[in-house]
């Protein structure tokens, strides 16, 4: 669990890209993942405090509400998270 954290979280500009041109497209073909890769190893993505917006102090302007599925998975992850197996 750990490193799966740690490989979103050291790649969180990449996968917020990949979210993006998603949302935008509805596709990834094979040139785009190229596209992202060049540019994220080139530093052209930014970080993830680049991405922050400071201005009211709400967060990501980009951030995309949750849909059901999501907050479905993150109630399931909390309520095994809090489960003392």
């Amino acid at each position: 669990w750990r490193r799966a954290r740690t490989l979103i979280t050291d790649n969180r500009p990449l996968l917020d890209a990949f979210a993006h041109h998603l949302l935008a497209n509805e596709v990834l073909e094979r040139e785009d993942i190229e596209q992202l890769l060049e540019q994220y190893r080139a530093g052209e993505l930014g970080s993830v405090e680049d991405a922050e917006v400071g201005g009211n102090g709400s967060g990501r302007a980009d951030q995309v509400e949750p849909g059901v599925a999501q907050l479905a998975a993150a109630e399931r992850l909390e309520s095994e998270g809090s489960d003392p197996r």
